[in-house]
């Protein structure tokens, strides 16, 4: 931890047990502490490796002189001046977590700032980045990271918020060995202690600054041609990949992907699209494409967002006209008394209040499929009883306690007739979709790898 302050300053000090110490000094301030000791990956470790608990990250290479950038609300012109100073000649790539934007002005402004630079942007599902067709949005770089190549390693990054959804993605950026940015205004959310300059700021205030203090130097800060190179191997690479992930229209029946794609493209103008933690958050960011329609993209991320996703998104929906949720079946069934709300909603109707569409997506492969991905996985008896739990839930029934309409589909053609018809419906309905359990990996190879 010395050794990070010394060269990644006070900033990059509180990265790790400083930053929760700062937490509870404001926390009259910020309400709740909490500490967060995360355990490194792999979970499940192979202990016959040699030093197996001796080995960390090493490469500290933020200079030394960053010490002296404070954790102001704004960044300072001094401060900016040092951030020019220390992305310069190196290439540079932009990791945009969960709420980089919120408004179509934020993003035309952060949009703005990537051009003027030629960074080119990795756009979680989450970062509100997803509605802009700009070129440098990068929205496919999980399947380009299953083969990533030299030309796509970054020298810097500048992260935008929590990491992104992407496992390959954080995985990528800790074994990039490049200087580490956070731009967060609350804390680096850092669990792989990359950080090695923090700055307490948002990403629209520090993309301005940036912008500004670029243009009190005379445009001097201008793309070089490793930037304009690096970005282009980016934007080819994006294409590529979309060109396969695209691929995804002709299945009909069967796979996940192929649904999750259209709930992304039918979803209404201005509806919020809830999705729920494992497979689900996961599959909208392979299959949800750039420049489609304006949502507002949600999701409860977090060791426990299995928990009360149902409630939440209900929550979320008193806010908007339209809501699609997109569950899987466990996550349902943890909060699926959360459906006795259909009462409440139609009580409010009724008393002249809120009169909310909200359709759940049921993408119901009986079991918890994403350990069929993790390392886990065997093809023991074992395995199905503790990791893939299947439950054999008659989702119908449940929803006609609940007095929800339901809908049981296979095949995407049906998916769309069903999704439309449940779209602007005051109340809750349920659209369900079997898929197999078995055979996730496979499914999804063409996608990922």
């Amino acid at each position: 931890r010395e050794a990070r302050i010394a060269a990644g300053g006070e900033a990059a000090g509180r990265a790790t047990d400083g930053e929760g110490a700062s937490r509870i000094a404001g926390a009259c301030l910020g309400g709740p502490v909490h500490f967060n000791f995360p355990f490194d990956e792999p979970l499940k470790p192979d202990l016959r490796v040699e030093g197996l608990f001796e080995t960390g990250r090493s490469a500290l290479n933020a200079p030394s002189d960053l010490r002296l950038i404070h954790p102001s609300t704004y960044l300072d012109p001094m401060d900016s001046a040092r951030v020019l100073e220390l992305l310069r000649g190196r290439r540079v790539l932009v990791a945009a977590g969960e709420g980089s934007c919120a408004t179509t002005d934020e993003m035309g402004a952060l949009l703005a700032w990537a051009e003027s630079f030629e960074y080119p942007l990795l756009a979680d599902p989450l970062s509100g980045l997803r509605t802009a067709a700009d070129p440098l949005v990068i929205d496919r770089y999980d399947t380009v990271l299953g083969a990533p190549a030299d030309a796509l390693v970054p020298e810097a990054v500048i992260r935008f918020g929590r990491y992104p959804v992407s496992k390959r993605a954080t995985a990528f950026l800790a074994n990039a060995g490049a200087i580490n940015i956070v731009v967060d205004p609350l804390e680096t959310r850092d669990f792989n202690c990359a950080t090695d300059v923090h700055l307490r700021c948002t990403p629209l205030d520090f993309s301005q600054t940036m912008l500004a203090a670029k243009q009190s130097l005379g445009g001097e800060d201008a793309a070089d041609d490793r930037q304009s190179a690096f970005a282009a191997a980016w934007l080819e690479a994006n294409a590529a990949a979309g060109a396969r992930v695209d691929a995804v229209d002709a299945v009909e029946a069967g796979f996940e992907g192929a649904f999750v794609r259209r709930v992304a493209e039918r979803a209404p103008e201005g509806s919020c699209l809830f999705a729920a933690n494992s497979m689900s958050v996961r599959a909208l960011d392979t299959f949800y494409a750039k420049g489609g329609r304006r949502l507002t993209v949600l999701c409860n991320r977090g060791l426990n967002g299995i928990d009360g996703t149902v409630s939440t998104a209900l929550g979320a929906a008193q806010h908007f006209e339209q809501t699609t949720l997109l569950t899987g079946d466990l996550t349902l069934l943890h909060d699926l008394n959360a459906l006795a709300l259909q009462r409440e909603l139609r009580v409010q109707r009724a008393s002249g209040g809120l009169d909310r569409s909200i359709v759940i997506v049921l993408l119901n492969n009986n079991g918890g499929g994403i350990f069929d991905m993790l390392p886990q996985r065997s093809e023991d008896a074992y395995f199905e009883r503790l990791f893939l739990t299947p439950q054999d839930v008659e989702f119908g029934a449940a929803a006609q306690a609940f007095g929800v309409p339901h809908r049981l589909v296979e095949t995407v053609a049906e998916f769309d007739a069903a999704y439309d018809e449940a779209l602007g419906v005051p109340g809750i309905s349920l659209v369900e979709v079997r898929v197999p359990l078995e055979g996730l990996p496979e499914r999804y190879a063409p996608y990922w790898s």
